[in-house]
């Protein structure tokens, strides 16, 4: 500082003093003071070390803020007015863009003197004095002072102008389903997709494009994923199937570990991680939290939250409830039983419509989404990951109205599927013996409406029927269970066996081949003994004389038949020698 400017605020300071004696002025309010200190520093950032000040001197909340970041900017080697580090450093502390303007302005428009800095500095350690003096004999000074985290009293205060000036407009990262700078959950029961849904979540942010094929990003985000090792081939397998489905890769930036990402270095390395790729949004996916107790999962899943938000990231964490939930729509008050109630703002809650079936590959799900912004809707969404060799990630996403015949149907189908399991254990439990629809229903132990209705679907559907040899026109008909027709599974073969088969069905198509080959040589010489033979009966059908015939002909005796007590006598056996003889 040059000699002259030293005068001439040696100057301004016998002059005020001259004033003030004569004319005393208020003293400004600790705000403004704090104001004008800042507004010097950044036009003359010479004016630091020469009116160095601790942190405790500053009582208004964002100007403390805004004192810490000028501090750290200046212990990095740079000029304490660098604004650009300052907005880096500020929205490491949760401030965001917008609110970083409007506190520059308002310092800079506090009207602060370069003339009265010494002023300032000496009202600013005077007073300092007085609340430590007060603090140290066991009072208070009266007055109520709004504070941070970290020094005086934790509460804020506000009067309604000023907390409704200090609400800065919404800003949405999914119109009406996710807003930016609010901890959001996706919660549910186990297995129910909540971390497929949370990379379809990551990858619709950070391409811009619609999150379940439904609801449409504002705009491209810097989008992190954080998990653990034990996740690393599920998540690869989830990110391929996503990006098969939208014919783009997934733009996330992964970060698994298998430490506990509460401990002291992991959470400089998250800090460390976020500022270097500028993430916008975290998706965190905790798998080795969820052993945890409850209050200890909640405590460590607050400080993840608190690390992304301090660092200027939106944090979005995947919580399993601790309680199985049947399939239905979840609501707020299911969220009780898991370690994300006390700091989620926003919500995603995830549960099954319907039972899975193996090997279908259809997932039926109900989403709830909820939030403080008010955003509120319940759908459906049906999900198709495919089969084990054809994998794939399609969702439909669909108005619960459509859905309530569906549930009633299911709910229904689910009740006779409950009936007739009662009726087929009831057939079991009596087997060996006489089985009559009375002893069923005692077995079953249903009521009569119930258990007519049930009967007479099964006899419809044929797996009742009357056993052989009762008839329904007696008085108590004896009945059996038909179970249905299971179709044949074949056995799973290795290569090497279908290889062996196919070989073996090789060489016996050859040898059919063979004998298909030699059958017309048979063919031919069939043919030529039938026409020798037929040539042969020609000969023997050549007419011969009358001889031969009369040979075959009897002699009849001209003597007259001779009558015997005993009955007729029966003529002489036929004489042979044919016509000749009989001449003779």
């Amino acid at each position: 500082m040059t000699k002259r400017t030293a005068q001439i605020r040696r100057l301004f300071a016998q002059l005020r003093e001259t004033l003030h004696a004569s004319n005393p002025a208020p003293e400004p309010s600790d705000a403004t003071l704090e104001a004008r200190w800042l507004g010097c520093v950044l036009v003359w950032p010479e004016l630091w070390s020469e009116g160095k000040l601790p942190l405790d001197a500053f009582q208004h909340p964002a100007h403390r803020l805004l004192f810490e970041a000028m501090m750290t900017v200046k212990q990095s080697g740079a000029e304490c007015n660098d604004v650009p580090k300052l907005k880096a450093q500020l929205s490491q502390r949760g401030v965001g863009q917008q609110q970083v303007g409007l506190l520059l302005q308002e310092v800079m428009a506090a009207g602060g003197d370069f003339p009265q800095f010494d002023y300032y500095v000496e009202l600013l350690r005077r007073r300092l004095a007085e609340r430590q003096q007060a603090e140290d004999n066991g009072g208070g000074s009266g007055e109520i002072v709004r504070l941070e985290v970290g020094g005086g009293s934790p509460f804020q205060e506000f009067t309604t102008d000023e907390l409704l000036a200090e609400q800065q407009p919404d800003e949405w990262l999914i119109p009406g389903v996710l807003l930016r700078h609010e901890p959001g959950v996706i919660c549910g029961p186990g297995k129910c997709l909540k971390s497929s849904i949370a990379v379809d979540l990551g990858g619709a942010l950070a391409t811009g494009g619609k999150f379940l094929g439904e609801f449409a990003a504002t705009r491209s985000f810097r989008v992190g994923f954080v998990s653990g090792t034990s996740k690393r081939r599920a998540l690869t397998d989830l990110a391929h199937r996503w990006g098969e489905s939208h014919e783009e890769k997934p733009q996330l930036v992964w970060s698994l570990t298998g430490d506990d990402l509460t401990e002291a270095k992991s959470l400089q390395h998250l800090r460390q991680w976020i500022a270097r790729h500028q993430l916008e949004v975290v998706l965190i996916d905790p798998q080795q939290l969820f052993s945890l107790p409850k209050r200890a999962q909640a405590t460590q899943l607050q400080t993840l939250v608190r690390c992304c938000l301090q660092s200027g990231a939106t944090p979005i964490v995947c919580c399993e409830t601790r309680k199985q939930i049947r399939p239905r729509a979840m609501d707020v008050a299911d969220m009780a039983s898991a370690a994300c109630d006390g700091f989620a703002r926003q919500w995603l809650l995830l549960n099954r419509r319907q039972t899975y079936q193996p090997g279908s590959g259809e997932h039926r799900l109900w989403l709830t989404i909820g939030g403080d912004a008010g955003q509120d809707g319940l759908w459906g969404v049906d999900v198709r990951v495919g089969d084990f060799e054809r994998r794939a990630w399609t969702t439909t996403v669909r108005d619960a109205c459509s859905l309530r015949d569906e549930a009633a149907a299911h709910e229904v189908e689910s009740l006779h599927q409950r009936l007739e399991s009662k009726v087929r254990l009831a057939f079991t439990n009596l087997a060996g013996g006489k089985i009559t629809k009375t002893k069923v229903r005692d077995q079953c132990g249903m009521n009569g409406v119930k258990f007519a209705a049930a009967w007479d679907r099964l006899v419809a559907a044929g797996k009742i029927k009357l056993a052989p040899g009762s008839t329904g026109a007696s008085l108590y008909p004896e009945y059996q269970w038909i179970e249905s027709v299971e179709p044949k599974i074949e056995p799973v073969r290795s290569e090497a066996s279908v290889a062996a088969t196919k070989n073996n069905n090789a060489v016996q198509s050859d040898r059919g081949s063979k004998e298909t080959t030699a059958a017309p040589t048979d063919r031919t010489a069939e043919k030529t003994n039938a026409v020798r033979s037929d040539r042969a009966a020609e000969k023997t059908k050549v007419p011969q004389p009358d001889r031969a015939a009369e040979k075959t002909k009897p002699v009849r005796s001209t003597q007259p038949r001779q009558e015997n007590k005993c009955g007729p006598v029966p003529n002489p056996e036929p004489q042979r020698g044919g016509a000749k003889a009989a001449q003779g």
